[in-house]
């Protein structure tokens, strides 16, 4: 696996990690919003892995863990299309 995944998309071989979390049940694939999308100072990301463990993180964390100005940020970063755009010419 590779830290920031979305600038080591093209690398053969490569797998981002989707295919190891669906085949195995202790398996987290983590994402962060700050180099690829710039936001790195909102300390925002995301996390991929079997619903019994997103059940955990969500009984663990802090019941505001995420600023609402933050999310605004990640959910537009998401939507604008000229990010994923600029991701592909990479």
């Amino acid at each position: 696996m590779v830290a920031y995944a979305e600038y080591a998309s093209d690398i053969a071989g490569y797998s981002a990690g989707r295919e190891l979390v669906e085949s195995s049940q202790n398996t987290v694939m983590l994402r962060t919003f700050s180099k690829i999308y710039g936001l790195s100072s909102l300390r925002l990301g995301w996390a991929y892995a079997p619903a019994h463990i997103i059940d955990v993180f969500n009984r663990i964390r802090g019941p505001f863990n995420v600023a609402s100005p933050a999310i605004a940020a990640g959910a537009a970063a998401i939507c604008d299309n000229r990010i994923h755009g600029t991701i592909e010419a990479l």
